[in-house]
């Protein structure tokens, strides 16, 4: 008994509406609104304070509750926080506030645990003081502190070029990465006595290319601002590759 061309055609027909439903249907769930995408991870893991652990509004964006986020101190003035003297290679520091508390939970959270929404609450902060205190027009980089190619491949990312990267966005101030690399590991400036940390990380940068930094005015940006010994050398190679001005923009600073 043949076939029913008619019928055959219809059957086709039919399976290519469906085939075509459903590739809209799979491009429009790749494509929802990132929005979208976090209230529906929020509806699931309903969002809690990173510190206290109290709920918080499903699509408010934030990391930390209203009391938790009113304990954190805001750091001197930028011109208390200058380091002028010549002790430095940079010419000016910036740090948002102290290392402690909250922050010093949220920044050890990011780094270690891989809470990364804490990123949201870096960028709020830092972008914010930039905003009041620094003329970000003035430079025309912004280079983040390095991590060494090992700790790189353990961690999977800087946290310096995050922070550098919210910046970059926000101000369009363009991040020079890869420059400026560390080519000796060393220590934890956190682990080490105070006497140490200035010899530990000597000869620990370097520039692979000068060129794109002669006469140009550098933002140097970190996560922690400790003894200052880290940012010091990185200023140093910067400025021995001729750049005119370096100034260091942290999210927090040791006591």
């Amino acid at each position: 008994m043949g076939s029913n061309p008619l019928k055959a055609m219809n059957a086709t027909l039919t399976n290519y509406a469906i085939s075509g439903i459903i590739s809209l249907m799979k491009i429009s769930v790749v494509r929802l609104p990132d929005a979208i995408t976090r209230g529906i991870l929020n509806f699931i893991y309903p969002p809690r304070c990173q510190m206290c652990g109290k709920g918080l509004d499903l699509f408010s964006g934030k990391v930390l509750c209203e009391t938790c986020y009113n304990t954190i101190r805001s750091g001197p003035h930028p011109e208390y926080n200058a380091c002028k003297t010549g002790t430095y290679y940079f010419d000016a520091s910036y740090s948002v506030c102290p290392y402690e508390g909250v922050i010093r939970e949220c920044v050890h959270n990011f780094k270690y645990k891989g809470r990364f929404a804490a990123e949201s609450l870096f960028k709020e902060l830092m972008i914010g003081f930039a905003e009041k205190y620094i003329d970000m027009l003035r430079f025309d980089w912004l280079i983040p502190v390095p991590l060494h190619r090992v700790k790189q491949r353990q961690r999977a990312f800087n946290q310096s070029a995050v922070l550098g990267a919210c910046l970059s966005e926000r101000f369009k101030v363009p991040m020079l990465s890869g420059n400026l690399s560390r080519i000796r590991p060393g220590e934890p400036q956190m682990m080490l006595p105070k006497a140490r940390r200035l010899n530990d990380i000597k000869g620990s940068f370097k520039i692979k290319n000068p060129d794109p930094l002669k006469g140009k005015a550098v933002l140097l940006v970190d996560d922690v601002f400790t003894t200052g010994a880290t940012v010091n050398e990185c200023s140093k190679v910067i400025k021995e590759a001729g750049a005119g001005l370096v100034e260091v923009f942290t999210l927090a600073r040791s006591a």
